[in-house]
């Protein structure tokens, strides 16, 4: 009973991190594709 009430939190604290990691991650990526959409229209009224 005491071990199974040690586990639990680690478990649910996985949990999330994982949730956290991934959030981060998909935003990250939009980010990223973001500022590289900027960087191609920034380059684009640099070139005409």
């Amino acid at each position: 009973m005491f071990a199974l009430h040690i586990v639990r939190p680690r478990v649910r604290l996985r949990k999330i991190i994982d949730k956290m990691l991934r959030l981060e991650s998909f935003y990250g990526g939009v980010y990223v594709h973001m500022l590289l959409t900027w960087q191609d229209i920034t380059l684009l009224e640099r070139s005409t």
